[in-house]
């Protein structure tokens, strides 16, 4: 985890890796192409639903060319069942989103 100082904020990986996408103008099917997974998963593992490998972590982040911080005391994916289907609505509005671009 990273904490910005402009906001003083906690990010996850997925947060981050939303941040260094978006900065770099990139679309989630970019990158998902480019490290070999589908977009769905890309958006789930931005929206903290998947965890990915660290493999693909590394090829995730080597995609953006970017630094990630980690911090390994964070739950990921969310530890409840409630904070998992909050997730999967934010990222099912946030690829509809997408779809639309």
């Amino acid at each position: 985890m990273v904490i910005r100082k402009e906001t003083m904020k906690t990010e996850s990986f997925g947060e981050q890796i939303k941040r260094h996408r978006i900065a770099a103008g990139k679309l989630i099917g970019g990158v998902a192409h480019e490290v070999g997974i589908t977009p769905p998963y890309m958006g789930a593992i931005e929206a903290n639903c998947a965890s990915p490998s660290e493999v693909l972590m590394g090829k995730i982040i080597r995609a953006l060319n970017c630094k990630i911080a980690l911090d390994p005391s964070t739950p990921f994916p969310p530890a409840t069942q409630e904070e998992r289907r909050a997730l999967a609505r934010k990222l099912r509005a946030e690829l509809e989103q997408e779809l639309k671009k």
